[in-house]
């Protein structure tokens, strides 16, 4: 769940094929919008949203958190966008689960066109940083810190913070 500009609640479901919905917090049941995938293309007005980890079965991290995903789901004000792939828009299952990227992560947070992007891999728990693209795609990954998991978190000292499960690091950000 994400907030867009106008404070409208974005959801990305687990039910159906692609589905993610906003509304306001307290309109009711039927103010849900439905959003529908748009074809991806550069949006340098608009914030896009991405997963904060990655869990990748198959140990290649590093090469597919920066493939640029066909969709984009924008919210309904037009000032973010969350990037999606194939996989999340057909419903595909892997060994019966959906493990598509935007469904799977501990966590979004809002990225800033050509500004570091902290990103962990769940499955090594290192953390990465990147620059992200006006698509949202991450770029130029580069290793962090040997910490990493389930997530992180940076305050506004630029101060990171791993939210691993089994310890947590605490570092200062670089650029």
């Amino acid at each position: 769940m994400l907030f867009d500009k106008a404070g409208d609640l974005i959801v990305i479901s687990y039910a159906g094929k692609g589905t993610v919905y906003s509304f306001k917090p307290d309109s009711l049941d039927d103010d849900i919008t439905l959003l529908k995938p748009e074809s991806a293309t550069p949006r340098p007005q608009l914030t896009p949203v991405l997963p904060v980890d990655y869990w990748r079965n198959e140990n290649d991290f590093t090469q597919a958190a920066t493939v640029a995903k066909p969709y984009h789901f924008v919210s309904s004000d037009r000032t973010t966008f969350i990037p999606a792939g194939e996989d999340f828009i057909s419903g595909r299952l892997y060994y019966g689960s959906k493990m598509h990227d935007v469904l799977r992560a501990f966590g979004l947070a809002h990225a800033i066109p050509g500004q570091p992007f902290y990103v962990s891999d769940e499955e090594e728990e290192k953390t990465y940083f990147a620059k992200v693209g006006a698509d949202g795609t991450l770029s130029n990954l580069k290793l962090f810190a040997e910490r990493g998991g389930e997530g992180l978190t940076w305050d506004s000292q630029r101060m990171c913070t791993s939210l691993q499960a089994k310890s947590s690091c605490t570092t200062q950000l670089g650029s």
